[in-house]
């Protein structure tokens, strides 16, 4: 919707790309939660396939940098970082894992910053090296095995706390991918915590980037259609103001309704052609509130 906003000013049209691709990872993020009972019952498998590591590595920093501006932080990539742009790997669950340390990171630190480092190293095969370094708290010795643990928050100092499973999780994932997490940290200096996975190179011509579909965008109804109504039944404001808005932009008659008796009323009154219905409201629900309204002489079903 803000999309379409020609109001918008195109200065902060590249932050909201980037909000946008924060509420996408915040959908991945629930979606990897669940992951990790998958991961318990050994029913994760990795997906392996081409992808570009730096442009991966580009979209995490543009959007947890919005954060650690919030914070008056720095997020830096090391300059000095040298790692081969396309491989093959599992990319989202790289992506969660950068995005698991980072964000770790800057929610324990209160001054400073936070610094992304990228190189490889050469053993019986070449690793693939991820560090990302902090000038928080620092862990103390005893808790940084402790700290890998499902559930354990250590200390008071981060802010916005969450649920304890991030480095699990990010553990987790780095060993499905036959590597390892390390942590390094001195108190009072803060932490540096290191991805080290086997690493395949790929060239550029083998990353299947997929075909962006032409899609057009509704703008309005067609010249010469009929008027159409629209009863939208939902007891949350914010849904009805997203609905109402929707259906307004392109020129579709709206009325509300907060719960399932005024929906019945509304529709003998008002006759729409279609109900977007909740499920869940107080003084009748959406399932009750349906089956009244088929029952009608006027219901067409």
């Amino acid at each position: 919707m803000i999309h379409k906003d020609v109001q918008f000013p195109d200065s902060q049209r590249p932050n909201l790309e980037i909000i946008n691709r924060s509420g996408e990872h915040l959908l991945s993020l629930i979606n990897d939660v669940l992951d990790m009972a998958k991961i318990d019952a050994g029913r994760v498998q990795l997906e392996e396939t081409p992808f570009d590591l730096g442009g991966m590595v580009r979209d995490v920093t543009d959007m947890m940098s919005i954060r650690a501006r919030d914070k008056g932080l720095q997020l830096l990539i090391d300059q000095s970082s040298e790692f081969p742009r396309f491989i093959i790997g599992d990319e989202a669950r790289l992506r969660q894992a950068l995005i698991n340390l980072i964000g770790n990171a800057l929610k324990f630190t209160q001054q400073g910053g936070v610094t992304l480092r990228l190189g490889t190293k050469q053993n019986t095969v070449t690793h693939l090296l991820i560090e990302v370094e902090d000038t928080g708290p620092g862990i103390a010795p005893e808790d940084q095995q402790r700290i890998f643990e499902p559930f354990v928050q250590l200390g008071e100092q981060g802010d916005n706390k969450g649920t304890g499973l991030g480095l699990t999780i990010t553990r987790q994932f780095v060993q499905l991918m036959g590597g390892h997490l390390t942590l390094e940290s001195t108190p009072g200096e803060g932490s540096l915590f290191r991805i080290d996975v086997p690493l395949k190179e790929v060239q550029e011509e083998d990353i299947v980037r997929p075909k962006e579909a032409s899609q057009g965008e509704v703008m309005s109804l067609a010249p010469g259609q009929p008027i159409y109504r629209v009863l939208i039944v939902e007891d949350q404001m914010e849904n009805q103001l997203l609905l109402t808005q929707l259906m307004e932009a392109i020129g579709i008659q709206v009325k509300v309704a907060k719960d399932g008796k005024q929906g019945v009323e509304l529709f003998q009154s008002w006759h729409p052609q279609l109900i977007w219905m909740d499920r869940r409201m107080p003084v009748m629900d959406g399932i009750e509130a349906t089956k009244t309204i088929r029952q009608l002489p006027d219901s067409q079903g």
